[in-house]
């Protein structure tokens, strides 16, 4: 499906995000990861890496024999409680049944302390910007991808990939449910109008 081809698509910038948070790279444990190579360089020798995903066929493309891959889903993740320093989530919150169910697992599954980073792609702010952004993902870029792939679930799925960036949770629902979840240090980044940031931190022990 579209949404097993994105799921583990990587983002560039992993790396900068988790040395910005100050996480340690030798002890480094991440659950559900997106860019999973550079997550492993990071990880080094001591520090292990977990993968989630609900497409088993997904996870058998991954090629990352020093990765554990396990399947499951965000609102019920199959990993122990406190077990992860950092959990990162690409571009599948649009893909939730319950955000707020998916937020109290990565809260559960992550060390005191412990960062959470999600990304996601957002509808831009204005009528204008979000009509041209829906006509070239809609029809520019499914003519191109099907003159360039000649194939026809090509154009399907870039039409699908606007839909559900058209029906994701508003950015202040996301907000004010990783309040509700109980995380500090809430916060969030947008860059060139769409691209989103949600960061936030498990509160530390006492």
């Amino acid at each position: 499906t579209f949404f097993d081809r994105r799921h583990m698509e990587g983002v560039n910038n992993l790396p900068e995000l988790i040395e910005q948070e100050g996480l340690p790279t030798d002890t480094l444990q991440v659950r559900p990861i997106v860019d999973s190579r550079e997550a492993l360089e990071l990880c080094g020798t001591h520090g292990s890496l977990v993968g989630v995903d609900p497409s088993p066929g997904m996870m058998a493309q991954a090629r990352l024999p020093r990765a554990l891959l396990q399947q499951g889903r965000a609102e019920a993740l199959p990993c122990a409680d406190a077990s992860a320093d950092f959990v990162c989530m690409g571009y599948a919150l649009r893909h939730l049944s319950d955000v707020d169910l998916a937020l109290s697992e990565f809260r559960r599954v992550l060390r005191p302390g412990g960062r959470l980073l999600m990304l996601e792609i957002t509808r831009p702010r204005g009528a204008v910007a979000t009509w041209l952004l829906k006509r070239y993902m809609r029809t520019l870029v499914p003519v191109a991808a099907r003159l360039l792939t000649h194939h026809a679930d090509t154009a399907t799925l870039w039409r699908y990939y606007w839909d559900t960036i058209e029906a994701c949770i508003a950015p202040e629902r996301v907000i004010d449910a990783m309040r509700r979840a109980g995380f500090v240090e809430v916060g969030q980044y947008l860059e060139l109008g769409i691209f989103r940031e949600y960061t936030a931190r498990k509160e530390a022990a006492a």
